[in-house]
C-alpha cells in the first residue's frame, strides 16, 4: 500500500483546509470553473488559473510541475517549472501556501499554535559585585634617631701666674670664644706682674751702690 499525500492549505497565515489523496499519481491544483472534475485542490482567487500545477510521482519520488499559470509557481520563493518535492516542503501558488507531506505529517506549520507548554529553566541569580578592597598604603619608613654627639672633654689648658714668671707657660691657640678669653685674661694678669716685679727691683735713691 502506497503512502496517502497530503496537502495542508494556508491563506495569510491561517490553515484554509486539509486534502488528501491514496493512490493517486496526479494531483492537480487549479480554480475550479467547467473544468471541475479535472482539480482535485480548488483554490478560489483570480491569481489561480483554471489549471495551475499538479504534484506527480514519478517512481519514488514527487515532482512539482506549473502547467502554464499566469501568476507562475513557486517553490521557497523561486519559481519551478518541473522540481523535486519532498515531504515537508512548501510552495506557492498565488495567495495560497500549500505544505506537502508524505504520509503522517509530523513538523507543525509555523502559522499554527502548538498546545505543547514549555516550562522555561529556572534562571540563575546574577553574579555578585565584586567588592572593591582598598589599597593598602605603605608605612612611612622610620626614621633612625640620632645619638647625642658626645661632649667635648678636651682639657682646656689654663695660664697660671707663676707659669707666667717663670717662663715655662705655652700659649695654646682659643678653639672658641671662651678659651680666647681665658688667654686675654692672662695676659692682662702677666703685665700687671710684671709692672709689680719692676717696681720692687728699682734702687731707692740715696742707698749705697757698689
Amino acid at each position: 500500500m502506497k503512502s496517502p499525500v497530503i496537502f495542508r492549505i494556508f491563506k495569510d497565515g491561517q490553515i484554509q483546509f486539509v486534502k488528501q489523496f491514496i493512490d493517486k499519481d496526479q494531483v492537480v491544483v487549479g480554480r475550479a470553473e467547467a473544468n471541475a472534475a479535472d482539480i482535485d485542490i480548488d483554490l478560489q482567487s483570480s491569481d489561480v488559473s483554471p489549471i495551475h500545477c499538479l504534484i506527480e510521482r514519478r517512481g519514488l519520488n514527487f515532482y512539482l510541475c506549473d502547467l502554464g499559470s499566469i501568476q507562475g509557481t513557486y517553490k521557497n520563493s523561486t519559481q519551478v517549472l518541473d522540481e523535486v518535492l519532498e515531504s515537508g516542503d512548501e510552495f506557492q501558488v498565488g495567495q495560497y501556501k500549500i505544505a506537502f507531506f508524505i504520509g503522517v505529517p509530523k513538523p507543525v506549520h509555523a502559522g499554527e499554535k502548538s498546545n505543547e507548554i514549555i516550562i522555561p529553566p529556572p534562571k540563575s541569580p546574577p553574579p555578585k559585585p565584586a567588592t572593591l578592597v582598598a589599597p593598602v598604603k605603605a608605612a612611612n619608613p622610620v626614621k633612625p634617631v640620632e645619638t647625642a654627639k658626645p661632649a667635648d672633654t678636651t682639657p682646656t689648658e689654663t695660664v697660671s701666674k707663676s707659669g707666667w714668671q717663670a717662663g715655662t707657660h705655652s700659649v695654646v691657640k682659643p678653639k672658641t670664644a671662651t678659651t680666647a678669653a681665658v688667654v686675654k685674661q692672662a695676659a692682662t694678669q702677666n703685665a700687671e706682674t710684671k709692672s709689680e716685679t719692676k717696681a720692687e727691683t728699682k734702687p731707692e735713691i740715696g742707698s749705697d751702690y757698689k
